[in-house]
């Protein structure tokens, strides 16, 4: 079975990060803790293949955005993925919409829901339908 256990070019064992992302990991935090705009925030900084990473939670929008542009004007740094949520947002209240249609699948509330709405729905056609014959017929006759 593959990966051989014995196998040199396989190595499962964890490996320390690479230097140049250890050095670029001290100088993002070193930049953001130097930083008086960000003074009291928490924020984790993970890099990996020179991508750094945006961990934790901010007060402000501003504070975020301060924190991406430092780690991205960072001699060496490729990227960054921003992560950092802010602690006051609050989660947004779903769509009534999207509430219904992720109701469809649940049983309780598709026989609550279902039955009534697709009942108006099939009237409404059939009398969308009736009153179109109705205008067809006096516009064009009996065929």
């Amino acid at each position: 079975m593959w990966p051989f256990d014995d196998d040199p070019r396989f190595d499962r064992r964890a490996r320390p990060a690479t230097s140049p992302d250890v050095r670029l990991t001290c100088d993002v935090i070193e930049r953001i803790l130097g930083d008086p705009r960000l003074a009291g925030e928490r924020i984790t900084v993970e890099v990996q293949n020179r991508v750094v990473n945006l961990l934790g939670t901010v007060n402000s929008l501003y504070a975020r955005v301060v924190a991406a542009e430092l780690a991205r004007s960072t001699p060496g740094v490729l990227d960054i993925c921003n992560r950092l949520q802010l602690a006051s947002m609050e989660r947004p209240r779903p769509d009534t919409f999207d509430e219904l249609v992720a109701g469809w699948g649940d049983v309780a509330t598709a026989r609550s829901v279902r039955p009534g709405v697709l009942g108006t729905s099939a009237a409404l056609v059939t009398l969308a339908a009736g009153l179109l014959w109705l205008v067809v017929l006096r516009r064009f006759g009996a065929a």
